[in-house]
């Protein structure tokens, strides 16, 4: 941790008040004895860690800036949390009422081994001067030791301000995870400048306990995690674990809906059966407390490439139910076709194909410049009549490449004697990409069994590419088998 150049700042204080009836006095306590929020169930004052300039967070240690007098709090649990203050005596009425030399004095009778006792006035102390700068001019000075701390006397005059006594207790007599208490009985009576008991019948004598308080790791988590909740009015994002004391009262909650990478979520329900927002009370132990959620919405991210040679629609960033079905369509600008989706859609070769929203998706269009122009031949005639090959061509005369491209086949006889050809190959025959001034061929095999040397055929060559935005067709008259 830091060496913090400032001393702690800031605790609830509990303050024991000063008073004076009929010659006798008194103490009330008119403390808060809660942590600093104010939810911690506690019988008696808390001794934690501080870290200026806040409140405090844990129980220590903290550290401080060795060469500051509040480096005696170093490896301590300690509290600011006892002070003395009156609302009706002064100076001026004890001496009226004791004589010219009487004042106020408190003397330590007894404590628990291990209790340290420190003069902090300053930082919401108030000094003897009526300042809450600390001055470590001050006679006795500032975290200096009190009631028998560090070789002091047990006894000490007070001032009439309202001072802050800082009380600490080094780790040597702390138990990890155990709540102890440390107690020390006071003596509140009329002395002489020397501290001599000048009117006994005036004395009063309170105890004042203390306690240790250990946090617990409480994980605010959700299910998936990484999303954002709330606790105690600050957003963080989870899983985020927290050092709370058992029993305080924290209020937990979680934004709906909310969005992450592509994802809306709703809440659906805390582990603990907490409302969305709702207040928990710190366990003894750890613990771990889970918002889950459920996914309502999914984002699609659509695009074209490359850019500005058409669009898509619906627009990218769109939002839609979860496992709904969205319909998609490419557009190319002027001088340009569609060639392919990239992206799980249901037909990457259609222009107009659907996408399931049951996840974040993701999908873009291909499109190419220029326009193709395509035309097909028979390049070649093979093999036997059981299992003639045809080798079919279509070559590109255009500007734009034909993307995807594939013909068919229908043969109609128109000489000879009557004869029925099987075609074997599958139809269409892809043969893929073609460039602008490139040929690609493919071949069909076809059954001419029964069918004579001087039987003609009309050919009949359907073509198409670029996801059908091309398409055309070659009759071939007066085919020899």
């Amino acid at each position: 941790t830091n060496a913090y150049s400032a001393p702690p700042t800031w605790q609830m204080m509990a303050m024991l008040n000063i008073s004076m009836t009929n010659g006798k006095l008194s103490i009330v306590d008119i403390s808060q004895h809660n942590r600093w929020k104010g939810t911690v169930p506690a019988t008696y004052p808390v001794l934690c860690g501080s870290t200026p300039p806040g409140p405090p967070a844990m129980v220590g240690p903290t550290t401080y800036d060795p060469a500051k007098p509040w480096s005696v709090l170093n490896s301590t649990a300690f509290s600011r949390q006892l002070g003395w203050d009156t609302a009706t005596l002064d100076d001026a009425t004890i001496k009226a009422a004791f004589g010219p030399n009487a004042g106020i004095w408190i003397e330590k009778l007894w404590s628990t081994p291990g209790l340290e006792s420190y003069l902090a006035v300053g930082f919401y102390g108030v000094n003897i001067n009526g300042t809450t700068v600390v001055d470590t001019a001050l006679n006795p000075p500032a975290y200096s030791g009190l009631f028998g701390t560090a070789g002091s006397s047990t006894k000490w005059k007070w001032d009439y301000q309202m001072d802050h006594n800082t009380y600490a207790v080094s780790s040597a007599y702390l138990t990890p995870g155990k709540n102890q208490y440390f107690s020390a009985r006071y003596r509140i009576y009329i002395g002489d400048d020397q501290g001599n008991d000048i009117a006994p019948a005036a004395a009063t004598e309170t105890t004042w306990t203390w306690q240790t308080v250990f946090p617990v790791k409480v994980t605010i988590a959700t299910s998936p995690a990484g999303q954002k909740i709330i606790a105690d009015g600050v957003t963080y994002t989870t899983p985020m674990a927290f050092s709370w004391i058992p029993g305080e009262k924290h209020t937990i909650a979680i934004a709906s809906p909310q969005e992450a990478a592509g994802t809306r979520y709703a809440f659906a329900s805390w582990s603990d059966g907490g409302a969305q927002s709702h207040e928990i009370t710190v366990p003894a132990a750890a613990a771990t407390i889970t918002a889950n959620l459920t996914a309502t919405h999914y984002q699609l991210t659509t695009a074209v490439t490359p850019a500005g040679t058409g669009w898509v629609s619906p627009a990218s960033g769109s939002w839609y139910p979860a496992k709904s079905v969205v319909n998609l369509k490419a557009t190319p600008n002027t001088g340009y076709t569609f060639v392919s989706w990239t992206g799980p859609v249901a037909n990457s070769a259609s222009a107009a194909t659907t996408i399931t929203m049951d996840a974040p998706k993701a999908v873009t269009a291909t499109l190419v410049g220029g326009t193709p122009v395509l035309a097909a031949s028979i390049t070649a005639k093979a093999g036997t009549i059981g299992a003639r090959t045809w080798t079919i061509s279509l070559s590109n005369s255009g500007t734009g490449a034909a993307t995807g491209a594939g013909f068919g086949l229908a043969l109609k006889q128109t000489a000879g004697t009557a004869c029925t050809p099987k075609i074997i190959t599958p139809l269409p025959v892809t043969v893929g990409d073609i460039a602008a001034g490139a040929m690609s061929s493919g071949t069909v095999t076809i059954d001419f069994t029964g069918c004579a040397n001087t039987a003609k055929f009309t050919a009949t060559i359907p073509y198409t590419a670029n996801a059908g935005a091309v398409t055309g067709s070659k009759v071939l008259v007066n085919q020899f088998r």
